[in-house]
């Protein structure tokens, strides 16, 4: 029997996840962002899992957007060196869409940032409903 999907968000990807982003942040509280990211995650299933972690960014992650945004930015993969990417960056999709609307350009910058990692789909699509055609020439471009 295949490997139920809600298994590629677990403790160790959260773990992963705290070091990378805190690689960048000193400032980052890797120890409340695992044990808000980790409570109860072993009976949620995938989106839940994915929104309890993304709730964590909200608790650990600085309130304005374009810092968060920085920090982000900065835990994404670069050459030789691992970063934010695969299933960790679906709830941090998820913090974009939520936090990042308000600041349409910056989030939209940053999901096309973490495009070439994992997919934005998630994460764009209340840019494409708020004003899909501004945000469609800002992903295109």
């Amino acid at each position: 029997m295949p490997e139920p999907l809600k298994n590629l968000l677990h403790e160790i990807l959260v773990g992963d996840m705290a070091d990378r982003i805190a690689r960048n942040t000193p400032t980052f509280d890797k120890s409340r962002f695992m044990m808000l990211a980790t409570d109860g995650l072993g009976a949620l299933e995938l989106m839940e899992r994915s929104a309890l972690i993304r709730d964590a960014l909200f608790a650990t992650l600085p309130g304005d957007f374009r810092e968060a945004a920085a920090i982000l930015t900065a835990s994404l993969p670069t050459a030789g060196r691992p970063g934010l990417s695969g299933w960790m960056l679906l709830p941090v999709n998820q913090f974009i869409a939520a936090r990042g609307l308000d600041h349409f350009d910056l989030g939209l910058d940053l999901l096309k940032a973490l495009t070439p990692h994992f997919t934005a789909e998630f994460g764009i699509r209340p840019f494409i409903h708020r004003d899909q055609q501004r945000a469609l020439a800002i992903i295109s471009g």
